[in-house]
């Protein structure tokens, strides 16, 4: 559990604590939300393909609202109305069923409010951590989870559906000349790849570790299988 929030001026860590703490947290935001953007770009250029309409008038329409649920709506309808790929129906049925399980996860952790906490790690350092003081239902819904964790893994969620979503629109863009792409194996777990880095951090020696190595084993801490905060 998260020992205690710095409530109090005297309670704060120093500057670069601080620094770093909230570094990992913007950087963790940024990456997640660059992920997301670039996927609903790449399902800009799906739509155009299943309309089948002149380029610059599918792309009017796709950007006539800034709704990311509402651009998934219109390719869904779009999908639903082209006969010529209705074998693939059930493919895009799977797709918007992830994409929006996505959203949930994404909204969910882009938008609950964070706070400092102290000592959470074994070395004492402070974190960024979801703020459940006030009962906001976008942090209730990270009850027990690590910021950095579900970060990770929605930026990975994003990058797994965009490659499909490109592999998909390059298909029917050629007419069936490239083969029909598998569905993806979505992550499970933000875990895997933070437990490469900590394998690859374990097996070096406290010398040898570079400095983004030292980093990374900070953040390791604290995270157990559940990726839940100890």
């Amino acid at each position: 559990m998260v020992n205690k929030l710095a409530s109090r001026s005297s309670d704060w860590p120093p500057g670069e604590d601080r620094r770093r703490a909230f570094g990992q947290y913007t950087a963790a935001v940024g990456k997640a939300m660059h992920a997301w953007g670039n996927l609903h770009e790449i399902l800009g250029q799906l739509f155009v393909v299943v309309t089948r309409a002149e380029r610059s008038i599918a792309l009017a329409i796709w950007y006539s609202t800034e709704s990311c649920e509402a651009q998934r709506r219109m390719l869904s309808a779009a999908v639903k109305a082209n006969t010529k790929i209705i074998l693939r129906n059930g493919d895009f049925k799977w797709f918007f069923d992830q994409c929006n399980e996505l959203s949930q996860r994404y909204y969910d952790v882009t938008n609950a409010p964070s706070s400092l906490y102290l000592g959470n790690y074994n070395d004492g350092n402070a974190i960024l951590a979801v703020s459940y003081i006030y009962g906001h239902p976008r942090a209730n819904n990270l009850s027990g989870r690590k910021l950095l964790v579900e970060f990770d893994l929605c930026e990975r969620y994003c990058e797994t559906l965009a490659l499909f979503a490109a592999k998909m629109e390059r298909s029917l863009a050629s007419s069936g000349d490239d083969s029909w792409p598998h569905r993806p194996r979505p992550p499970t777990s933000g875990l895997k790849k933070i437990k490469r880095i900590h394998q690859l951090c374990e097996s070096t020696s406290p010398v040898s570790r570079s400095p983004r190595a030292a980093q990374s084993m900070k953040v390791l801490r604290s995270v157990d299988d559940k990726g839940e905060i100890k």
